[in-house]
C-alpha cells in the first residue's frame, strides 16, 4: 500500500520545443536521470527526472499537478547523475529547449514506452567466435566470404552490428555456424578480455613527442595534433587509447562522417582485438541500443562513432 499522504514533486525534461521544465507527482522517489512516462497535452510521451523532493500539500500551486503514468527505469537511472548535469549545461549553453537535448543523447529506442530491462530483451544481439576445435582446412580456398569472416574471428569475437559494419556475408556466416566452425552466444565478451597486438610501428620522434604531451596530462585538456594525412596521427591516438584502456577505462573516437567509421572500426580491432562500440545515425535500433547498453556497462573499451556519440 503506498501512503497517500506523501508525494513527491518531479521535475522532468519533456520532449517538446517549449523552453521549460515540467512538474508531475510520484507516490515514490524516483533518481535524477531516470525515464517516466508522463501526458503531455493529452500525448504519452517519455521523459527525464531532472530533480526530485518531496511535494508538501500546503504549498500552493496556480495549477494542478498531474501524476506520472509510470517508472520506466525502476531498476536504476537510464543517465548518469554526471551526464544529467552536463546536459543540463549544454541546454543552458546553446540555448535549446531541455527536453530535446534529453532527447537527443538516448537511441530511438530508449524514446519509447519500455523499461531498460525489456529493451535489453528485445534487442539482445548474438556473438560469435571460432569453435576451440576449428579446422581451417576444412574451410575451401574458394570460400573466401567465409575466410573473411574466419580471419576477423581470429582477431576477437564479433557481434551482429560488426559482421553489418565490416561488410561481411551473412550467408557465409550461416554456413559457418551450420558446420560448426563458429560459436553463437549472447552474451557480450568481458571487457578484460583485451589483448594488444605487439606489431606496431615504431614511433618517430615528433610522434613520441606528441605523445608524451598527452600522456603527461591531468584532467581534462584540449590539445590539437596537427600533421598531413599519412604523418602518423592516428598510432599517436592508438597509443594514447592504449594507456586508457589499461587503466580499465574507456576511450571514445569520433569520426567526421559516417562513411569513414568500417576502415576506422577495423583498424581499432585489429590493434587491441576486442569488441568495439559503434554509434552512429546509420545503426539500426538493434544495433544502436546494443552498442550503447555495452557501452554504458563498461563492457566495450572502445567507442566509435560520428558526432552523436558523444552522448
Amino acid at each position: 500500500m503506498f501512503d497517500d499522504a506523501k508525494q513527491f514533486l518531479l521535475e522532468c525534461a519533456v520532449p517538446s520545443p517549449l523552453r521549460q521544465r515540467f512538474s508531475y507527482l510520484h507516490h515514490t522517489e524516483v533518481a535524477m536521470g531516470s525515464r517516466v512516462l508522463v501526458n503531455f497535452s493529452g500525448r504519452e510521451l517519455v521523459a527525464v527526472v531532472l530533480a526530485c523532493q518531496l511535494h508538501k500539500k500546503d504549498d500552493e500551486l496556480a495549477y494542478v499537478l498531474k501524476p506520472i503514468i509510470a517508472c520506466l527505469d525502476s531498476d536504476g537511472p537510464c543517465l548518469s547523475r554526471p551526464l544529467c548535469h552536463w546536459l543540463n549545461w549544454a541546454s543552458d549553453y546553446y540555448q535549446h529547449p531541455i527536453g530535446e537535448v534529453y532527447q537527443a543523447a538516448v537511441p530511438n529506442a530508449m524514446r519509447e514506452h519500455s523499461s531498460v530491462t525489456a529493451l535489453e530483451a528485445q534487442f539482445q544481439q548474438r556473438y560469435f567466435r571460432l569453435a576451440k576445435d576449428f579446422d581451417r582446412s576444412a574451410i575451401g580456398v574458394r570460400a573466401t566470404a567465409q575466410l573473411a569472416i574466419i580471419d576477423q574471428l581470429a582477431m576477437q569475437p564479433l557481434s551482429d552490428s560488426d559482421i553489418k559494419s565490416l561488410g561481411l556475408s551473412r550467408t557465409a556466416l550461416k554456413a559457418l555456424i551450420e558446420k560448426s566452425c563458429i560459436i553463437v552466444e549472447k552474451h557480450s565478451p568481458a571487457a578484460e578480455q583485451i589483448s594488444i597486438d605487439d606489431n606496431r610501428p615504431k614511433l618517430q620522434p615528433q610522434q613520441q613527442v606528441a605523445l608524451d604531451t598527452f600522456l603527461q596530462l591531468d584532467g581534462f585538456a584540449a590539445l590539437l595534433l596537427e600533421g598531413v594525412t599519412g604523418s602518423g596521427k592516428t598510432e599517436v591516438y592508438l597509443r594514447c587509447i592504449e594507456t586508457v584502456i589499461q587503466q580499465g577505462q574507456q576511450a571514445l573516437v569520433l569520426v567526421p562522417e559516417i562513411g569513414l567509421t568500417p576502415q576506422t572500426v577495423s583498424r581499432f580491432q585489429q590493434r587491441f582485438q576486442c569488441e568495439v562500440a559503434v554509434l552512429h545515425s546509420g545503426l539500426m535500433n538493434k544495433q544502436r541500443v546494443n552498442h550503447y547498453f555495452n557501452a554504458r556497462a563498461g563492457k566495450t573499451p572502445i567507442v566509435i562513432g560520428s558526432r552523436s556519440a558523444i552522448f
